[in-house]
């Protein structure tokens, strides 16, 4: 299970997302929501190239950076 994204860098509007220490983690259920281009389709690219474990997609963007914290381990590109 995906605990937080600790880090985003140049992947859709984040420039330089650091996930802060008063964040509280994912849950088991999550409601995100926001306006229109505020980043929450870029959240699911990121758990696609987790999951598929490649970044070879059209979606994903040049030069993009994540780092997953999961369950004890980390997802990271």
């Amino acid at each position: 299970m995906f605990q937080k994204v600790s880090k985003l860098k140049n992947f859709g509007i984040f420039r330089d997302f650091k996930w802060k220490q008063d964040t509280p983690d994912f849950a088991k259920f999550n409601l995100i929501y926001g306006w229109n281009r505020t980043g929450k389709t870029t959240l699911p690219r990121v758990f696609v190239a987790c999951e598929k474990q490649t970044f070879q997609f059209k979606e994903y963007p040049q030069g993009g950076e994540f780092e997953i914290k999961v369950k004890d381990a980390y997802c990271d590109e």
